[in-house]
């Protein structure tokens, strides 16, 4: 759900992760997902493909004249180079025992995007991913593009 409250824009991602890591490795069970600060898992949804869904909410800030802010359980890093993660772990596992985590960036959305988001209900933004091939996962097609509904 898109919105806009004082100087901050709450704008939907929509994340879709083009083969996933497997359930099982090593012969252990694995848990896969969008991780939040409190690295809990987001485990999305499955679609026809065998693809993985994942929505959440961030808040943008600072958009005049300024780098954008992402604040929310999903938007991590600095000021500068935030993203979300998609993480990999062993299912019970510790916080911090990750077989792999990918990074997706939110450097690539532009105010324009953010403002179109922000001012028309029921859109979002989303961007595709293929697995975790690497630490910093490319966003493919277009990139980030806005969609209805």
């Amino acid at each position: 759900m898109a919105g806009k409250t004082q100087d901050n824009n709450q704008i939907h991602i929509r994340l879709i992760c083009l083969a996933p890591p497997p359930a099982q490795h090593e012969g252990r069970a694995t848990e896969f997902g969008l991780q939040d600060k409190a690295q809990a898992l987001q485990y999305g949804i499955a679609l026809p493909d065998g693809s993985l869904q994942f929505d959440c909410d961030v808040t943008v800030s600072k958009l005049q004249g300024a780098t954008p802010r992402y604040g929310g359980p999903y938007a991590h890093g600095t000021p500068g180079d935030q993203f979300l993660y998609l993480g990999w772990r062993p299912r019970g596992a510790e916080k911090g025992a990750w077989h792999r985590r990918g990074k997706v960036s939110l450097h690539t959305i532009t105010r324009q995007q953010i403002e179109q988001v922000a001012s028309n209900a029921g859109w979002g933004l989303q961007g595709i991913v293929r697995g975790l091939d690497a630490a910093r996962l490319k966003l493919l097609d277009d990139g980030w593009t806005v969609v209805q509904g």
